[in-house]
């Protein structure tokens, strides 16, 4: 009985933390998002988005949206990084259809 458990938290572990981080980068990216649109503090936000792609590069979702992101703050700003920001996302990211979509539109 007591393997039974052992194995039971061995496996239940990691499943929880994968989601702890999950939730965690989707909350940075909200907050990024937030700074963005709301604050309108592009530089914060840039900063933020930055932070996301360095901390959590194996969530692909939440870094394609953060690279779309920067691109569009790099865009609000005039800044030619925008471009290298949305080809990032459709170089790199071609699994998340919608987030490539959107920045081939931005690149058009």
């Amino acid at each position: 009985m007591k393997r039974i458990i052992l194995i039971l938290i061995c496996c239940l572990v990691p499943v929880i933390m994968v989601k702890g981080q999950e939730q965690q980068a989707q909350k940075l990216l909200s907050e990024a998002v937030y700074q963005e649109e709301i604050n309108g503090d592009l530089n914060v936000a840039i900063k933020a988005y930055q932070s996301v792609i360095n901390q959590y590069p194996d969530n692909r979702k939440v870094s394609a949206e953060a690279y779309y992101h920067l691109g569009m703050c790099y865009e609000k700003l005039g800044r030619q990084d925008a471009m290298k920001a949305y080809r990032e996302v459709i170089s790199n990211y071609a699994d998340q259809k919608d987030i490539v979509a959107k920045a081939r539109q931005r690149l058009s």
